[in-house]
């Protein structure tokens, strides 16, 4: 063979080396919740939730002793659903945010 073709396979194989690592970087997985009494399976950021969640008997409002930032005043509250702490519109129970609740 000649070095060209020696010199274009090792610059093939050389690039084809570095494909399994960039495919492996991937983004860590989103966080979900289940939500009791659904048969709807798991809920994301940015999900509807059954309104019952508006409540405010469903609100956590110590959410500083729990490490949570502070929601918008009269637009979205913190609840907690199954080990996890959900932060929800008011207006449209729309997910914000979902941080797992230390235990």
């Amino acid at each position: 063979m000649k070095i060209t073709t020696w010199t274009a396979m090792a610059v093939v194989l050389a690039s084809l080396g570095g494909v399994p690592a960039m495919a492996q970087a991937a983004d860590p997985a989103e966080p979900t919740v289940q939500i009791p009494g659904t048969d709807t399976g798991e809920f994301k950021v940015n999900d509807k939730i059954p309104d019952h969640f508006r409540r405010p008997n469903e609100e956590v409002k110590d959410w500083k002793k729990h490490g949570l930032s502070a929601p918008d005043e009269g637009k979205s509250h913190w609840i907690l659903v199954n080990h996890r702490y959900v932060l929800v519109q008011l207006s449209n129970s729309v997910i914000e945010k979902i941080v797992p609740a230390k235990r």
